[in-house]
């Protein structure tokens, strides 16, 4: 289990507004979801949804669970006490029957949040409680990294409504003709990699140029798609490349991942929870793209939460994509994905 390197540390100055605040509450939303479709499998009873929701947001709110919830988590939020201090479960409770009223009157009370100058919705002024920014804690570095330079000034032509999608798509055409038949390519190479892998124990160097470089594309490709940059994504490892993509190459490779058939089977297995984040995530990437059109196309500039949102998930898909193919054996770590 990794320990965290230092801890975050709370400002309860910097307030969270209200559409970094909608985008996580979507993530938890996902979890919501996906809970209420296992219940409905077993169970079939609203009451046992209502009670994990309960369960969910007063046990993660409250300082016993953290503060935050996986949303809060992916936004980089925290609920405190206005002085700073953590949430009891009684609080926590409190705070939880406050968003449900809020709710009730046809959500007032928690747009209530976009107008207060406190950014305190209905059900924070119940708990006497606030959303803060609050930084991700510093985990041990990963051997899969993502990086991707801030949009300076982003076009607004991309970020008019319907139209902006639609002339990506159009200028797209070629590229994604093209990542087809990368990804035929790149299929038939994972057939051929496992070889080596399980003969010797080493990633061939041919294979982890291409692999590497064919994900490296698709980053690419999906950063021109979400707005996070403006250059067309050639099929180009260019260093001046806004998005960038590294793996350090390990010593050895495992040779277990590499058995035919079996190893890939139990590398989906156990990679069931990380599929199941990536979906409840994708509740917040439609919202998150649905929402930042609008800042981009009357000012110019490209919301900052946006842009930590859609990074820390695009990074941690690339990790995903990179365990399955066998760049590393390091698991994509789960429970701070966010890093």
């Amino acid at each position: 289990m990794d320990v965290p390197v230092a801890p975050s540390v709370t400002q309860p100055s910097i307030r969270v507004g209200f559409w970094e605040r909608v985008v996580a509450f979507a993530v938890d939303l996902g979890v919501i979801s996906f809970a209420n479709n296992i219940q409905q499998l077993l169970v079939n009873s609203g009451w046992v949804t209502f009670v994990f929701a309960l369960v969910y947001f007063v046990y993660l709110w409250s300082g016993q669970g953290g503060g935050r919830t996986w949303g809060m988590r992916v936004m980089g939020q925290r609920v405190v006490r206005e002085d700073g201090s953590t949430l009891s479960l009684t609080t926590s409770l409190i705070r939880f029957a406050g968003l449900c009223l809020s709710f009730l009157v046809i959500g007032i009370g928690v747009i209530w949040v976009a107008f207060d100058p406190k950014k305190q919705g209905w059900h924070d002024k119940f708990a006497g409680s606030l959303v803060a920014a609050d930084a991700p804690a510093a985990f041990p570095a990963h051997p899969v990294q993502v990086t991707i330079d801030p949009p300076a000034s982003p076009s607004q032509l991309w970020a008019i409504p319907i139209l902006g999608i639609l002339l990506k798509f159009i200028v797209l055409i070629p590229v994604l003709i093209a990542i087809f038949f990368v990804g035929l390519a790149l299929f038939v190479a994972l057939v051929v990699i496992w070889i080596p892998v399980l003969v010797n124990g080493r990633y061939p160097a041919w294979g982890r140029d291409f692999v590497i470089w064919a994900i490296r594309w698709s980053l690419q490709i999906n950063a021109f798609v979400y707005g996070l940059t403006d250059r067309y994504p050639v099929p180009s490892s260019a260093p001046d490349h806004p998005v960038r993509f590294t793996v350090e190459t390990p010593a050895t490779s495992s040779r277990g991942w590499a058995v035919p058939i079996v190893g890939l089977l139990a590398k989906f297995v156990i990679l069931i929870p990380t599929y199941v984040l990536l979906s409840w995530a994708g509740q917040g990437l439609g919202l998150v793209l649905l929402i930042a059109w609008a800042p981009d196309l009357f000012t110019g500039t490209y919301p900052t939460w946006a842009y930590r949102f859609l990074v820390a998930y695009m990074r941690w898909s690339a990790r995903v994509d990179a365990y399955l193919a066998g760049l590393t054996d390091v698991y994509p770590r789960t429970w701070h994905w966010e890093q």
